[in-house]
This record gives C-alpha cells, sequence and structure tokens, in this order.
C-alpha cells in the first residue's frame, strides 16, 4: 500500500530562497480546492510525473488536491474494449512473446461519468486542471462539457496545449490553456482565483476571453530544479507502479534527473519547445544536482518499493561527466538498484558508459533507432546518424555488460517495405537485446504533421489513437495489411535466423502459421 503521511523534511528541503513562487506561496492562509484529471483513454499504467509534481506544489502551498484518473472507472465505450485487447498484444511483443500477467487495474463499477458528476458535487474545486495528450485530447473535451454547467474555471495542460494552446480553447468548457512548464504558473494562477482579481497576463497560461484569445509570452525555464518538491504519489493507485520487465512483474520508480532534450527530431514536439515557446532559451538541458536526486529517490522507495528506477530523462548521458561521476558513485553507495535510461548513440562514449557502468550491475540502456534507413532518419526525422553510429554505440554497450533495447517506428512518411526491412537489419546488426516498435504518430506541433497533411496520408483533425497498438497514415508504398503484419511479426524477424524469414513472411497474414512460429521462437527462448 502506499503511504499517505509525509517525510517531515520534505517541509523545508529544497527550496531556494530566491524563488518567489515556492516559497512566498508556500505560506499562504487560504487553502483551494483543485480537482486534477487525467482523460487516462488507453488505461496507461505510468506515474504522469507532470501531473505529480503540479500536485506537489499545489500541496506545497496549501491547497487541497483530488486526482480524478479515468481508468479507475467503467467505460463501456467499444473502442475502449478493442484498444485493451491490442495493448496485450503490444505488451506480449515488447516482452519478445514472453508471457507476463499484470496486476489487474482494479475499476470501480461507477461509470466514469457519474463518477465525475459525484466528484464535482461532493467536492466543490474551484479549479479544474486536465493533463491530456494530443490522443487524449478529444475525450478531455467530453469531460470540460460536463464540468462547464457548474462554472468551475477549466485549465488544460500537457503536451497538446503546450504546442496547440488555441486549438486548446476552442471547445467548449475550456478557459485556459498551460504551455510548457506549470509549476510557477498554477500558482501565481491560483492567487488569482483567491483574490477575485481575474488576472489574464499570467506568463505560461492562455486565456480565452469571449471569442479572442489572450496569449501570455512563455516565462523562462525552471533552472534550479533542486527548488522544486519531490512528486506527489500518494494521489496515485497503486497499479499505476506495476510494470514488465524482462518476464516478471516489477515496480517502477520513474524519476527525473533533468529536463529537456538537445535535439530537434521532426516528429517530436521539442522542435517546437527549442524554435518557438521556448525560441528565448539557449540551453533547453537542466539537471538536479546528485544529491538531490538520490534524496528523490530515497522518499519514492519509502513511498512504493521499487524494484527498478526508470529515469524518464529523454536523453539520461546529456550531462556533464562530472555529473555522471558524481552520481553513479551516490547511486551505488545509496540505491543500489537496476535502472533503465534512455539516450541518443551521440552520448553513448566510453568513458560515459564506462562511469554509468559503476552505478549497478543491472542497467538497461534504450536508444532509438526508429528507422533503418538513413535516407528516413536524415531526410524525414533529422535524426543525422549514420549507421555505423548505431551499431558502435549498442556494441560498445554489449561489452560493457549492459542489456540494450530500440525505440523503433513503423509506417513513417515515404517509407516502404523496403524501408522498413532496413529497419529490421540495423537492430539485428546492432543485436538489440529488447527491440520495441510502435506506429508512427503525427503529433501536433510536430514538422511531420505539416507534412503528412500535405501528402495526402492523413486526414484532419485529432484522433483517439493509441500509437503503440495502431496505425492513421494512409501510405502510397506501404499498404495496411503489409504494415500491420510486419508490425506484429517484427520480434521474429530481428532475433530468429534468416532461414525462418520464409515462414515469417507468410506468418503476418496467416494467424495459425504465425501462432506456431511464435511457440517455436518462445520454445528457443527457454519461455
Amino acid at each position: 500500500m502506499l503511504r499517505s503521511d509525509p517525510i517531515p523534511r520534505l517541509r523545508s528541503l529544497y527550496f531556494y530562497p530566491d524563488l518567489h513562487y515556492f516559497t512566498h506561496y508556500s505560506t499562504r492562509k487560504v487553502p483551494m480546492k483543485v480537482l486534477l484529471i487525467h482523460p487516462n483513454l488507453f488505461a496507461h499504467r505510468y506515474v504522469s510525473v507532470g501531473i505529480a509534481m503540479i500536485s506537489a506544489v499545489l500541496k506545497k502551498s496549501g491547497h487541497t488536491v483530488v486526482f480524478f484518473d479515468s481508468s479507475r472507472y467503467r467505460d463501456d465505450r467499444e473502442k475502449i474494449g478493442n484498444l485493451s485487447e491490442r495493448s496485450i498484444s503490444k505488451m506480449q511483443e515488447v516482452l519478445q512473446f514472453k508471457t507476463v500477467t499484470l496486476p489487474p487495474i482494479k475499476r470501480s463499477s461507477e461509470s466514469v461519468i457519474d463518477a465525475l458528476y459525484r466528484i464535482l458535487r461532493d467536492y466543490q474545486p474551484e479549479l479544474v486542471g486536465i493533463s491530456a495528450t494530443s490522443s487524449e485530447f478529444p475525450y478531455a473535451t467530453e469531460f470540460a462539457e460536463i464540468i462547464k454547467p457548474y462554472k468551475i474555471p477549466v485549465l488544460i495542460g500537457g503536451a497538446h496545449s503546450t504546442v496547440c494552446p488555441e486549438e486548446a480553447l476552442r471547445p467548449e468548457g475550456i478557459d485556459m490553456a498551460l504551455v510548457g512548464e506549470g509549476e510557477e504558473a498554477i500558482l501565481e494562477l491560483m492567487e488569482s482565483l483567491r483574490s477575485k482579481k481575474k488576472r489574464t497576463d499570467i506568463r505560461n497560461i492562455y486565456f480565452k476571453s469571449g471569442n479572442q484569445v489572450i496569449a501570455n509570452p512563455t516565462r523562462p525555464y525552471i533552472r534550479h530544479l533542486d527548488s522544486l518538491p519531490f512528486p506527489d504519489l500518494d494521489i496515485f493507485d497503486p497499479y499505476h507502479h506495476f510494470g514488465a520487465y524482462q518476464g516478471r512483474i516489477v515496480t517502477y520508480a520513474r524519476v527525473e534527473t533533468g529536463r529537456g532534450c538537445p535535439y530537434k527530431c521532426s516528429y517530436c514536439i521539442n522542435q517546437k519547445l527549442h524554435e518557438e515557446v521556448y525560441k528565448h532559451e539557449k540551453k533547453h538541458v537542466r539537471h538536479k544536482t546528485p544529491e538531490r536526486v538520490i534524496d528523490e529517490l530515497k522518499y519514492v522507495d519509502k513511498k512504493i518499493h521499487f524494484d527498478i528506477v526508470r529515469f524518464v530523462d529523454e536523453t539520461f548521458t546529456a550531462c556533464s561527466l562530472a555529473w555522471m561521476k558524481e552520481f553513479t558513485d551516490l547511486f551505488r553507495m545509496q540505491i543500489n538498484r537496476p535502472m533503465i535510461v534512455a539516450t541518443r548513440p551521440e552520448y553513448v562514449t566510453v568513458e560515459r558508459m564506462e562511469t554509468l557502468r559503476k552505478a549497478h550491475s543491472d542497467i538497461q540502456v534504450t536508444m532509438g533507432i526508429e528507422s533503418g534507413s538513413e535516407r528516413i532518419r536524415k531526410q524525414v526525422l533529422n535524426r543525422k546518424m549514420s549507421d555505423e553510429t548505431i551499431v558502435k554505440a549498442y556494441h560498445l554497450c554489449h561489452d560493457l555488460g549492459f542489456s540494450t533495447a530500440s525505440f523503433n517506428m513503423i509506417g513513417l512518411p515515404t517509407e516502404s517495405r523496403k524501408d522498413f526491412f532496413e529497419t529490421i537489419r540495423l537492430n539485428r546488426k546492432a543485436g538489440v537485446h529488447t527491440p520495441m516498435l510502435s506506429y508512427f504518430y503525427p503529433f501536433p506541433g510536430c514538422k511531420l504533421r505539416d507534412i503528412c497533411h500535405k501528402d495526402g496520408s492523413l486526414e484532419n483533425g485529432l484522433h483517439e489513437v493509441d500509437y503503440s497498438v495502431t496505425s492513421m497514415l494512409k501510405l502510397i508504398d506501404f499498404p495496411p495489411e503489409e504494415v500491420e503484419g510486419l508490425k506484429r511479426t517484427f520480434v521474429l524477424y530481428v532475433k530468429m535466423d534468416e532461414s525462418d524469414f520464409p515462414e515469417i513472411e507468410k506468418g503476418e497474414k496467416n494467424d495459425t502459421v504465425f501462432q506456431n512460429i511464435s511457440e517455436r521462437f518462445k520454445a528457443m527462448q527457454g519461455l
């Protein structure tokens, strides 16, 4: 069970006196009630670090918070059931066809709509904050419509509102859109609501005023990340912390050592963050001190007793070597648990990885291959790395004893079956232990979405699509049935002998053949 009692020393640690928002507002006398909503359309189990941080700063400032995760309640829509079945299939692929049974999400018999009405009636929040990705945004608007008659201000946050704030304000019932980091902006908004001044000049927040949108500038990045409180884990149910790792059930700690990514891939919103939202910033990557990260891990461990640390940094090794040396020494001595990190091949150097190796004997390094076609990587994805760089990075990790995983996409713009076999080939050449594959999703705010609109491969509008289980592009040289067949056989192509390729190809279309070769693969792996 998650512990509800706070650790006493958290009341005073990690607050810089020069940071106005995390000191002055913490002494407020009149608390307000906030309802945070995650329209968890696909019942994802992860802890949202963004929601956890917003809840933490609100509570630190004396406000009360109730968290509403839609996956806790009954949702009878046919789409949800179908996606749930596909998600199970996806999990089998990620785990190399290993069978695991995660603890079930204990859904209430109460419908999600009835539950929201009940909370609005009983809790009577003074602000509702909804965090949504672009896929979840249509679902978020349904909640906003329910809230509208209650005359409660609604703030939409998350990735979608950051890159499309004006679009996020179009639906009825949404009053404000949060852009970028929200910890400072939410406290300033709370002060405004408490004083009844109804300010509309708060940086990082767009306001709806009649038919007009008041677009405010973005404040600078939070540089002193140590000044932030620890994430609030008490609002999450235990199932959010469970996951599968190498065929077993584990409890994950999801922790950020820093924020930001130094790259601008065309399929990622970081390009818009660099060029528009935070164009005034020169350095986009910031880190907490090693001591702060260790203390945060100790705090998380007291809350959930984790098995593995999954660092959520986009490029974990994009830090100074001095930082990494200090961190690994502290981690080995005080935490000493397996970890999973994500990075880029360009940041995999002998010195960095030898330093990281000292942290623990069980470390998984995950890197994005995305496409095995150099043409697609460089011309379409803006990932200017060679095959040689990728293979060299993976081989170095293997030589040092790391386990490895890869991120890959299928259904990319201009991609063909031949191109995708280059992805299979590169994963084989790199010797990736756990190759993972998802469908390409053209997120709003990304350069590739505009390209997909222009070439006719993407219909207008947002789609409630889980990119791990279904595609949404219509590609000229890559029919949907081929995309689907290669999606489910990807691991088999990467891990089995080339002599098995003719049978695997038959399994792309034939369920019986697919099941037979999958069972043979599991037997070979001793599963």
